[in-house]
């Protein structure tokens, strides 16, 4: 074992030292480091720009010693992050599937909208992004698919992928996951690719998409990600068609298609006994309306962020109906109004504790509203009215992490509290008025 004392600094021994490292170290460091900056960087929710990451090419210039096992090292270059391609990114893409030899890839990528960079950047953007597209479409490549993740707002790019051909389904044996956010949600750009990339393997599992198209060829999916513009009889006859759907989030429901069909007149389905995740996320309308439309008794994690309108009486029974219906045991429970406005306050609230009845399981909590330290600490710290409900004399019993995201400043819980201190607590102040596509 290679012994480095902490005292010995000397600029001149460094380069020794790391020479020095053993090869299955050194292979030990580049897959680790690897591992945790990949990771890190796809923890991005769906339709977010992702940062290109190159950190297996920043390793490989330590040493040369460094590079040659990097090299060696085909996995390490088989996942290739690109955010808005330039000049440079070509090439670093040719010479990342040269070294990824035959190993299942990983692709993603990302572009700016078009209202935030000039015409000329755009148009060079553009031609970036197709050079790169025909890299990933080439014949010796794309049999390897693993995951493909195209992201872009560029309508000009949508065209060229279209004039580019769509990928031949009998090609992609492997393809486990697609995500598409092409084009502007409410048009058609992705519907092409989509259907293609659909019918293409037995093994897709994972699939995020904007304006569904069809989708009763994946039947075997086990994560769904819906965007923009869902018809709540589309939401409804995935939970049918997906019956080993484990994860499932949604981003908007058309609202005309929940006042053509209302809840009273189809009634309440039951969704797959498999799902387990669900998330609303960003939802421009009442979450109550779409809880109305099914169950899901195995559901163990939920997670809602609001935006517009505020949460009223009516979210708080029609969901404490699907906990009801649905008798799930949660374990994770996640709620947020995106905008922290001080006018959700009381509304977040009081859905927030009309539930507690049916929370006695979660473990995991976050809340992302501007709650106030009094009802914090109604969450953490026994009640003591004795007529009160057993359940709600201790919230959460089964609590071992609560965070609390908000922008009203008060002092920290940590010192209001003492009765539960196995409760792992994080309070994070984020500016009023924060955007962002925050998902737990």
């Amino acid at each position: 074992m290679v012994q480095i004392s902490p005292n010995d600094t000397g600029s001149e021994s460094s380069p020794q030292r790391i020479q020095s490292l053993p090869t299955e170290l050194i292979e030990e460091i580049l897959i680790h480091t690897w591992d945790a900056e990949i990771a890190d960087c796809l923890r991005a929710p769906f339709g977010t720009l992702l940062k290109s990451n190159w950190v297996t090419l920043r390793l490989s210039h330590v040493c040369w010693r460094w590079r040659t096992i990097a090299l060696r090292l085909s996995n390490l270059w088989s996942t290739i992050i690109v955010q808005v391609p330039h000049g440079d990114t070509v090439d670093l893409v040719k010479f990342y599937l040269q070294n990824s030899a035959q190993q299942k890839l990983d692709l993603h990528l990302s572009t700016c909208c078009p209202s935030t960079v000039s015409k000329v950047r755009a148009d060079n953007q553009t031609d970036y992004v197709i050079e790169v597209i025909k890299l990933w479409l080439d014949k010796k490549v794309y049999p390897r698919w693993r995951s493909i993740n195209l992201n872009t707002f560029n309508t000009g790019i949508c065209r060229e992928l279209e004039a580019l051909g769509l990928p031949d389904p009998e090609m992609l044996p492997d393809l486990e996951t697609a995500w598409l956010h092409l084009g502007f949600p409410g048009r058609e750009e992705q519907g092409p690719w989509l259907r293609a990339l659909m019918r293409c393997s037995s093994k897709m599992r994972d699939m995020a998409m904007y304006n569904p198209v069809p989708i009763s060829t994946c039947r075997r999916l086990k994560a769904l990600r819906l965007g923009m513009g869902i018809d709540i009889q589309v939401l409804r006859k995935i939970l049918q068609i997906c019956g080993e759907l484990v994860t499932l989030t949604v981003t908007t429901i058309l609202p005309g298609s929940v006042k053509r069909f209302p809840a009273s007149t189809l009634g309440r389905i039951a969704a797959p006994s498999s799902l387990e995740n669900l998330t609303f996320k960003g939802l421009s309308m009442d979450v109550g309306a779409i809880l109305d439309y099914f169950t899901a008794s195995h559901l163990q994690a939920l997670s809602i962020t609001q935006w517009d309108p505020l949460f009223t009486n009516a979210t708080s029974r029609s969901l404490c109906r699907f906990f009801e219906q649905s008798k799930c045991a949660i374990t994770t429970f996640h709620i947020s109004d995106q905008n922290l406005r001080p006018s959700t306050v009381e509304p977040t609230s009081a859905l927030l504790f009309s539930a507690l009845p049916y929370l006695e399981h979660v473990r995991d909590c976050t809340l992302r509203f501007n709650i106030t330290n009094e009802q914090a600490t109604r969450l953490l710290r026994p009640e003591v009215d004795v007529d009160a409900p057993e359940i709600l004399r201790v919230p959460f019993p089964s609590l071992l992490s609560l965070k609390l995201q908000r922008s009203q400043p008060g002092p920290k819980l940590r010192d209001v509290f003492t009765e539960r201190q196995n409760v792992h607590l994080v309070e994070e102040n984020v500016r009023q008025g924060h955007f962002d596509y925050w998902t737990p």
